[in-house]
């Protein structure tokens, strides 16, 4: 299990100086001070690693975060710290500094479907299969110019805008999604199977010209908004 710390309850905590005060930044909404990390009394070995840091007057927030990663590295259980709910430091943090696209699950399944191929290049993968990956966005989907198929049902992606780079795209799966505009399939020229049942809030007007475009290999949402 891994432990979350979020690195603005440090810095507050300990009191982290950058001009003799304490470091005006907001409190994130939802705080993780070390709260599930599992320490004792002391906060073991980050806080006592921390206590001696803290006694300078004039520590600066880089400087501490440098300190808190080495200090985690050192600690026997993994840690993950935080910053306004971005991974600064964790484990598989490395993996994401290579990462081609922006939501994480996503990434997880490119990569996933990388090792299974024992391939190393994104952009020579042409068919990707993430259904129920918790997928919010497909910025940079444009790194895999080759795909000819793609399942992404069952997830919660709004915008399609990325897709219109994926001009070799025949096949897309995209059941039960949070889907309100499909204008930039339009831009898919070999596209020729495509299902959207379950988004319930495209407009009819453009569902229609999908319709006259594919015929019986569109599967249209029950429901549209005119």
């Amino acid at each position: 299990m891994v432990a979350e710390v979020d690195l603005l309850d440090v810095l507050l905590e300990q009191g982290a100086h950058t001009t003799g005060t304490t470091p005006k930044l907001p409190r994130p909404q939802r705080t993780h001070a070390l709260r599930n990390a599992g320490l004792n009394g002391k906060k073991n070995c980050l806080i006592m690693n921390l206590k001696y840091a803290s006694r300078c007057s004039r520590i600066t927030p880089t400087a501490l975060l440098a300190l808190l990663c080495a200090t985690l590295a050192s600690c026997a259980q993994p840690y993950s710290v935080t910053l306004n709910n971005n991974v600064l430091f964790g484990p598989g943090a490395a993996d994401r500094r290579g990462a081609v696209t922006a939501d994480p699950g996503l990434q997880a399944c490119l990569d996933q479907t990388l090792e299974r191929l024992e391939q190393t290049d994104p952009a020579r993968i042409t068919l990707l299969a993430c259904p129920g990956a918790g997928i919010e966005t497909l910025a940079g989907i444009e790194a895999l110019a080759s795909l000819e198929q793609l399942e992404l049902s069952d997830n919660d992606i709004t915008d399609l805008g990325p897709l219109i780079a994926l001009k070799n795209l025949r096949v897309l799966g995209l059941r039960n999604n949070e889907i309100g505009d499909v204008r930039a399939l339009a831009e898919l020229p070999i596209l020729r199977f495509l299902t959207l049942e379950g988004n319930e809030r495209v407009p009819c007007r453009q569902l229609d010209g999908l319709t006259s475009r594919l015929g019986n290999t569109f599967g249209r949402p029950q429901n549209c908004i005119n």
